[in-house]
């Protein structure tokens, strides 16, 4: 991905980026790149002058979703949430109601206790969240507070206007041992915890924290630190930073889509086949449709409570090429991860297999995993029949 300022600057980046090329002998296929774009799509997101948010095939992928089933499908949609959390600002303190139905020997019972979490998690990204990219040109504010549920931070950069505008989100529950603080103690693990978060955006930077001032003075007054007070003391020590008082009530601050049996097979389209392309093959190839069911006119087959795309003969090359060019021409076993969760054929994983091992670019770049074998030696003399006998196999 090329950034430029201008429309000139862009073509001078472009020229210098194929020069590159022309001199290492890289080649780049046409139909894959794109030019002078003010917005575009990657990796589920969609960037544009400034701000980063969610792709609108996502947004669409979260409307359609419903409640969870059991477990396994809490499990999916909490797993796949957590990769948009930075976009939802008390994204732990919300899921904890649900983090409840997870524990062991837990009976399994949705109420409105969590529906309203799930629902509001759900609205918290169709909103279609906005968060500013970040500029290490302009100065960085921190916003911290703890409950005794969790604790959470919110990173920001003023925009054009001279308004905050948030960065990056970062939330988690405490631990066990962590409920056991004192309000003061708990203050002060969230300041460290988001200066552990944002360490990239903040080290060697000077900033602000807002928090409660006193939690960081009491750190710096406290004598004779011993463990995680000295610990903690010695981290912040670490930053050039300036303690900004804010009242509690002034601090109100502080992708799931592709794992949910329902919606994976709209989210995946997106990055390895077309929704309308699956329907027209899975036509023309006359699929057996006793053995599949039909959702929004896609075929898929449900095997551990998942439904999977049932991907057509004249389709599954192209899965495979993309699945592997896009993620890097990974080995198997991770193309059989990528894959197998959201498409299904019959002896996928032998085909995964055969095409990988085939791989022309694997093949010449990649180095060999068999450990060397050693050097032959000659066998000394024995001194009695049959005191080192030798094996080996013909055929």
């Amino acid at each position: 991905m090329i950034f430029s300022n201008s429309l000139e600057e862009h073509y001078a980046h472009l020229e210098q980026i194929f020069k590159i090329c022309e001199e290492e002998n890289i080649k780049l296929k046409f139909s894959k790149c794109v030019f002078a774009k003010d917005k575009i799509n990657f990796v589920g997101y969609e960037i544009k002058e400034g701000c980063i948010t969610l792709d609108n095939h996502n947004i669409e992928s979260i409307k359609k979703l419903r409640p969870p089933k059991n477990v396994k499908q809490l499990q999916g949609f909490l797993g796949s949430v957590k990769v948009h959390n930075k976009f939802i600002d008390s994204y732990a303190k919300i899921r904890e109601p649900l983090n409840q139905l997870l524990k062991k020997d837990k009976q399994w019972h949705w109420t409105a206790e969590c529906q309203e979490p799930f629902e509001l998690l759900k609205n918290k990204l169709v909103t279609k969240p906005v968060l500013q990219l970040y500029d290490p040109k302009l100065p960085l504010h921190v916003f911290c507070d703890a409950s005794h549920v969790a604790i959470g931070a919110i990173l920001k950069q003023p925009d054009s206007s001279g308004n905050l505008h948030p960065v990056s989100y970062h939330s988690r529950t405490l631990r066990i041992y962590e409920k056991n603080y004192c309000n003061t103690e708990l203050e002060c693990l969230a300041t460290v915890d988001a200066l552990d978060k944002f360490y990239y955006y903040l080290h060697g930077k000077e900033f602000i924290i807002h928090t409660n001032h006193a939690a960081l003075v009491w750190l710096k007054n406290v004598k004779n630190l011993r463990g995680r007070l000295f610990r903690w003391s010695l981290k912040l020590s670490m930053f050039d930073y300036e303690v900004k008082y804010l009242k509690r009530t002034a601090n109100v601050e502080a992708d799931m889509l592709s794992r949910h049996p329902t919606a994976q097979y709209i989210q995946h389209s997106v990055h390895l086949l077309e929704l309308d392309e699956i329907k027209t093959h899975q036509n023309l190839d006359n699929l057996d449709n006793s053995k599949y069911k039909k959702i929004n006119d896609v075929l898929v087959l449900k095997k551990k409570n998942l439904f999977k795309i049932v991907v057509p003969f004249s389709l599954r090359r192209k899965v495979l090429q993309n699945a592997h060019e896009q993620f890097g021409h990974p080995g198997t076993q991770k193309m059989i991860n990528l894959i197998t969760p959201q498409y299904y054929w019959p002896h996928i994983n032998q085909d995964i297999s055969v095409f990988v091992k085939h791989c022309d670019v694997c093949q010449l770049n990649k180095k060999e995993s068999q450990k060397r074998f050693g050097l032959l030696q000659t066998v000394p003399p024995t001194d009695r029949p049959s005191e080192y006998p030798s094996i080996d196999t013909v055929g």
